[in-house]
């Protein structure tokens, strides 16, 4: 089984950005909310949605205190889906997997999106796909886990990293993008 994503992304402008749209309050002013972040920060997030290639909206959050909390910008579905710009809650996920395309196969390659579901087939992360494995049945992918910052050998501290997972049909799905390969980074 497969998604198919005619364009590999969430739709954007002609200039290549994202188009965000502000929720707003019964006054017409944008709705923002300060709130501790997962890095322990207070930040203030504005909300909204992105629109999925076919019109569906795809609610998601925008951290305008980007600068000084710069680790709660994304979730690794905000990586995954919106190259870092967005938080985007597990919930939307599956509305952004059928909204644009996405087609579930078995035969990874290199730009697919890894999706892990839990027990009760709940989406709880996902990744980008960077390297495959197929004699070892296992997958090199580019991740963020929220505002968890990896650290390296020498004590250098990331938003991502590179991780191998060997592939669980009962946890793992891959979904590609066939025709157009989602946009890598």
């Amino acid at each position: 089984m497969k998604y198919l994503d005619p364009d590999g992304r969430i739709q954007v402008s002609s200039d290549g950005s994202y188009i965000f749209y502000v929720e707003k309050d019964s006054l017409g002013n944008p709705i923002t909310i300060h709130i501790q972040g997962n890095s322990g920060k207070t930040i203030e997030i504005i909300e909204g949605y992105l629109l999925a290639n076919d019109g569906t909206k795809i609610n998601a959050f925008y951290n305008l205190s980007r600068e000084t909390a710069p680790e709660d910008n994304y979730d690794c579905h905000g990586y995954t889906f919106s190259k870092g710009t967005f938080w985007i809650n597990n919930q939307e996920v599956e509305k952004i997997l059928i909204g644009d395309g996405y087609q579930k196969t078995t035969t990874p390659q290199k730009g697919d999106i890894l999706v892990q579901r839990n027990k009760d087939g709940e989406i709880y992360h996902s990744a980008r796909i960077i390297e495959v494995d197929e004699e070892r049945n296992r997958v090199k992918v580019e991740e963020a886990m929220e505002s968890h910052l990896f650290t390296d050998k020498d004590g250098n501290k990331y938003k991502l990293r590179a991780h191998w997972y060997e592939l669980d049909n009962t946890r793992d799905t891959v979904y590609s993008a066939v025709q157009n390969k989602v946009g890598e980074l």
